[in-house]
């Protein structure tokens, strides 16, 4: 297991003070919540209060010597974690490997590899080495499937439908993005930030790689879960312009909402350093936007707007 892999691991092997019993199969660890996308939430604010959590229980927290798990690759993708019917853990790597681990022991479930990564020697540019999963995942317990991409090689960006159950492929997928949309290029396009689901469309959003090399564009691919074969897309103007912030995509429960960075040759605005609201329907189509007065300036001196998600806040 990498030193990545270890501290993505870290917060499941440890345990506080016992808290009761758990509802949720074998694990013991205290009642277990699902975590099903980043942030556990559409908003992206990661604000989850727990009651337990206490100065006094702090204090009886250690590592848990009866969870040791091992993972093949870097993990830069949030773990997620599925309660019921028996609570584990969804970890997905850069080695294109995803693992379902019981969260009390960290003993495997169920673990898939999803096809050989892309190494960094066979890109223009990058810092991840090799490329495989990188954004986070998202699930879905009606279905019981999890939802991801996984930079395979080609290389290519294959979008993933598994069973939470055994981890098996869903039939239609997984969906080629390159065959969906026209002029994108898998070599030059990195899939980086978090997945999000909404009203039965799984949204994946696309930037570059470490070095802006290539004609990349932000790009958001847009797949009907029920008919992946039906997919759809919107994408920057400029060349440039990432949707490439680890959050990825936010949603207030009825539209999607993106940021871009910084494009390329741009004389006038052309979607970069900007907000973006979107209906989660076909065509994707802005329905909203903000971008600066300064987004020129922004371009100029590479300072991404979208460096950073949209984060949803309610104002009273």
């Amino acid at each position: 297991m990498t030193r990545a892999a270890a501290l993505a691991l870290l917060v499941a092997a440890c345990k506080s003070v016992p808290v009761g019993p758990s509802d949720a199969g074998p694990y013991d660890g205290g009642p277990v919540v699902d975590v099903l996308q980043h942030h556990n939430g559409g908003s992206r604010d990661a604000l989850y209060v727990e009651p337990v959590f206490t100065h006094a229980a702090v204090q009886g927290m250690h590592l848990d010597p009866g969870f040791s798990a091992t993972v093949d690759g870097h993990v830069y993708a949030q773990p997620l974690v599925i309660a019921a019917p028996r609570a584990m853990l969804i970890v997905a790597t850069e080695s294109n490997q995803v693992s379902a681990l019981d969260a009390a022991t960290g003993a495997v479930l169920w673990r898939k590899t999803l096809g050989a990564p892309v190494p960094l020697s066979q890109l223009e540019c990058g810092n991840i080495d090799p490329l495989g999963i990188t954004g986070t995942p998202v699930a879905d317990l009606s279905s019981r499937t999890v939802y991801l991409d996984a930079m395979t090689a080609g290389p290519r960006h294959l979008v993933f439908a598994l069973s939470l159950d055994d981890g098996s492929t869903r039939p239609g997928w997984p969906v080629d993005v390159a065959a969906r949309i026209a002029g994108f290029n898998s070599a030059f396009q990195n899939q980086r930030g978090a997945l999000a689901l909404l009203t039965g469309t799984l949204f994946v959003p696309y930037g570059g790689h470490y070095g802006d090399c290539g004609d990349y564009h932000g790009t958001i691919l847009a797949i009907p879960v029920a008919a992946p074969q039906t997919a759809f897309s919107w994408r920057t103007r400029a060349q440039g312009g990432a949707v490439w912030a680890p959050s990825g995509i936010s949603s207030d429960g009825t539209s999607i909402f993106a940021a871009t960075g910084n494009t390329f040759g741009a004389t006038s605005w052309a979607d970069g350093e900007a907000v973006f609201r979107f209906a989660p329907a076909a065509p994707l189509t802005a329905a909203d936007q903000f971008y600066p007065s300064n987004w020129k300036n922004l371009d100029d001196g590479d300072v991404d707007l979208g460096g950073s998600g949209a984060l949803l806040v309610h104002v009273p």
